[in-house]
């Protein structure tokens, strides 16, 4: 850590004494995680629940605007937002109110329904993409969409940046020349994707040069490593290096819509193919979605995946994309509701009050104590890094500690 006058001992001991104290004062969750590994691994029903924090799970019991309970009945304001899933906040009226209805009406049919034209419509006014398309994740989202752009690229190879996180998904998760701890992977699960840095435009274009890549997967800013943004004409360059070698460039907003309205590729103007959502686009209940280009819309309407053996599309086949409860009607209800009543200009204007706020209030601790840290800001987001320097890849994040995969965000509920 570069800042070498934090006393480690007293860190650690500090560290220690308050891990103590949080468990201790926690019995109600520590006696429900007991009853909860008879039946579940570590006792929760998905293994970050277990793996993300540095101290036993605490079991949630409500949640209200920009905060939530645990059943101890501590209080806690979520500057981490549900991994950026819980934006909207807990529990907003109208949300709770329309949901009610929806689950009253039927929540799924495998048919669309009225609302889903009212929440495309909306996301092409956002996010500049006249076709949308559902899921029930970010992850399923990307997933789809590069199979999309392999069939229409007619290639086979990805390219993504390190530092990324596009999902749980195999096409995403290796490391090139760094190889990949994660269990339950073939060996050769992500042979076709290839890994440069981030802002390093010679690296693209010499992988574009060697592979026949069918698109370039990337957040406008990473933000699983803290906040790397993109250097001065970047995306520009990107766009056409991408048009030059006919690759698809895809935008994923799914952590950076949360940093303005129609997210950072509106605000910073990157012209994209592909765009996919997920998390908080329907408030934190499950849903994925991806807008596409005109071009790329009429080629998936005309490629469907052949249901009957008999049908003559299915000599070629079609694309493997859709799930039974994608699109369903719960799902586009939520959408809506967020898009119109929460996630409105004028919460993001908020929203970027408060993060330019706590990014400001951070430097002045740091500077107050003399550490050598730089306080981070992206709008709404902010964060820090334990260095001076802000790095623009992940490569230079080698020797750099940093606290958490997510950096804090100030809440578009927050009161």
């Amino acid at each position: 850590m570069p800042a070498t006058n934090v006393a480690q001992e007293r860190v650690k001991a500090i560290y220690e004494r308050e891990t103590k104290r949080f468990h201790r004062d926690r019995p109600k969750s520590a006696a429900l995680l007991n009853r909860a590994k008879r039946h579940m691994p570590n006792g929760v029903p998905c293994a970050w629940m277990e793996g993300l924090y540095f101290h036993q799970p605490i079991f949630a019991k409500r949640g209200e605007g920009a905060c939530f309970w645990d059943a101890d009945d501590h209080k806690y304001l979520d500057m981490n937002q549900a991994d950026l899933s819980m934006t909207c906040g807990y529990g907003p009226k109208a949300l709770v109110e329309v949901m009610q209805q929806r689950v009253a009406d039927g929540s799924q049919f495998l048919l669309p329904v009225e609302d889903s034209i009212e929440v495309s419509a909306e996301l092409a006014n956002r996010y500049r993409l006249p076709y949308w398309q559902f899921t029930l994740s970010a992850s399923s989202a990307n997933m789809e969409a590069i199979r999309i752009a392999r069939a229409f690229a007619k290639k086979e190879y990805i390219l993504v940046f390190n530092g990324k996180y596009h999902g749980h998904i195999d096409d995403t998760m290796g490391y090139q020349n760094s190889g990949d701890d994660s269990l339950g992977f073939t060996k050769d699960f992500s042979k076709k994707t290839i890994n440069v840095d981030f802002n390093d435009l010679a690296a693209v274009e010499s992988a574009l040069k060697d592979h026949p890549i069918a698109c370039v997967l990337t957040e406008p800013a990473l933000t699983n490593i803290g906040v790397i943004k993109p250097e001065e004409g970047f995306f520009d360059a990107l766009r056409k290096l991408c048009d030059q070698y006919q690759s698809l460039l895809i935008i994923d907003e799914t952590h950076t819509q949360i940093c303005a309205w129609g997210g950072l590729s509106r605000a910073w103007n990157i012209q994209c193919d592909m765009l996919t959502l997920g998390k908080t686009v329907a408030a934190g209940i499950p849903t994925g979605t991806y807008g596409m280009t005109k071009e790329i819309g009429e080629f998936v309407a005309s490629h469907l995946e052949a249901e009957d053996e008999l049908d003559s599309r299915s000599m070629n086949g079609g694309l493997a994309i859709g799930g039974t409860l994608y699109g369903n009607a719960l799902c586009m209800a939520a959408t809506k509701v967020a898009l119109n009543e929460i996630l409105t200009p004028e919460a993001y204007e908020k929203s970027h009050i408060l993060g330019n706020r706590l990014s400001t209030g951070l430097q002045r601790l740091f500077d107050k104590y003399g550490l050598t840290w730089l306080a981070q800001h992206l709008m709404g987001r902010s964060g820090y890094t334990f260095g001076p320097e802000q790095p623009s890849n992940a490569s230079q994040l080698a020797g750099i500690a940093i606290p958490f995969y997510i950096t804090p965000c100030a809440p578009i509920t927050w009161r």
